[in-house]
């Protein structure tokens, strides 16, 4: 709605409300330059933590808006397996998980969807006919389904699932 630069100004005057400026209040200028430093300090903050989402626009605004509204709803749904494999993990519900690469620059498999293999195995799917999973990060070739029995490592959760999995990567790039 304001653009890139237009959306700081916007972030700057909401941070000088929210730290409790008031006008007309008496302030030193050693009081206005520490306050001036503290909303400097947090605008490179929101910078580097918001800043790869506050340049979208369009359709891909939409969608982190949209992925935010459910996160909202139900936070538990993000797991954070960045010290296993680099990757946030969605879970919109049970069995069924999408993850996103942090740094897709890093690796072919940017995301990567695991769906319950029970219940495609339960109407008639034959898993054996799948390739099974790979135990590392990075082996799988994007676009093929694996099978993943629930037995072994998975290596982007580093532990064994103990359910059986359909899973595909995609390589965004």
């Amino acid at each position: 709605m304001y653009g890139y630069r237009g959306g700081w100004i916007v972030l700057g005057c909401l941070l000088v409300c929210l730290l409790g400026y008031t006008p007309g209040q008496a302030q030193t200028v050693a009081e206005l330059q520490a306050k001036n430093r503290q909303l400097e300090a947090e605008l490179q903050r929101l910078h580097r933590e918001y800043g790869t989402i506050l340049r979208l626009t369009g359709a891909a605004q939409k969608e982190i808006q949209a992925m935010a509204a459910v996160l909202a709803a139900r936070p538990s749904s993000a797991i954070d397996f960045s010290q296993q494999s680099g990757e946030m993990c969605f879970t919109p519900s049970a069995g069924n998980m999408v993850h996103y690469a942090i740094d897709p620059s890093r690796t072919t498999e940017d995301v990567i969807y695991m769906l319950a293999a029970q219940p495609f195995i339960e109407h008639g799917l034959q898993v054996n006919k799948f390739p099974r999973m790979p135990t590392t990060n990075g082996a799988m070739r994007p676009g093929q389904w694996y099978y993943y029995d629930g037995t072994a490592m998975e290596p982007h959760h580093g532990l064994v699932l103990k359910e059986p999995y359909l899973i595909m990567s995609v390589d965004v790039k």
